[in-house]
């Protein structure tokens, strides 16, 4: 399909476990941040949630790709997420 997302279009970032996280979902507002994404490029995101897992965090991150939007949770890494911290 022309357009698709490819798997360049996505964050630089781990996946999260799949066991549950340590503490229930935090709105993040849909604040803007930069994040690095796996081609090396910096594009505008949207934290729409946090969840403490641990002794770290998840960001569930909003995105658009070839005119659709892509959500998906990631491990929050302060290094490739600029812009926002966890609440």
């Amino acid at each position: 399909m022309p357009g698709a997302a490819t798997p360049l279009d996505q964050p630089a970032l781990r996946y999260p476990p799949e066991r549950p996280a340590s503490s229930p979902a935090v709105d993040g507002g849909g604040r803007e941040c930069m994040v690095l994404f796996r081609d090396g490029t910096s594009r505008l995101c949207r934290a729409d949630a946090w969840q403490r897992d641990g002794d770290g965090w998840r960001v569930k991150l909003r995105w658009g790709v070839a005119g659709q939007w892509l959500e998906k949770w990631y491990v929050y890494d302060p290094e490739r997420v600029s812009g926002q911290r966890p609440a």
